[in-house]
């Protein structure tokens, strides 16, 4: 299976989920290590939690609308009671909303081999994924 085009630069070549995934795995980014990022921003937003809001996609998904509204509040421009009343949260909920794929894209294996991944490069950072932990 390819990458979809338009989630990759175009001057990128080509690479299977397979090449992809050892590539994250191994820090072989052409970004940059991905996990130095998450704890860049993990550490700046515990910094300056009035400019860096990090959400964490587990938690979105257990209560999207409690992080619209959080998202809002953070942007300056929380829903007038009004709005609130009539649902506004959840239409843009509805909008939003998409249902993760992984397990259609990634073995058993993998996913276990990137938990693990996972776990190591973030301990004793703080920031966790899919638990739940006060920020």
């Amino acid at each position: 299976m390819k990458l979809r085009p338009k989630l990759r630069p175009p001057m990128l070549p080509h690479v299977s989920m397979k090449e992809a995934f050892n590539l994250l795995s191994t820090g072989e980014c052409d970004y940059g290590p991905y996990f130095g990022h998450v704890l860049g921003f993990w550490y700046a937003s515990l910094e300056f939690p009035e400019k860096i809001l990090l959400l964490k996609y587990e938690e979105m998904k257990k209560d999207p609308v409690k992080h619209v509204k959080k998202l809002a509040e953070f942007l300056g421009k929380p829903f007038p009671a009004e709005e609130e009343k009539e649902g506004v949260g959840e239409e843009i909920e509805k909008l939003c909303s998409q249902v993760g794929d992984s397990k259609n894209h990634l073995t058993q294996e993998m996913i276990k081999r990137l938990d693990e991944i996972t776990k190591e490069k973030l301990k004793g950072s703080g920031f966790t994924f899919g638990e739940s932990k006060k920020h």
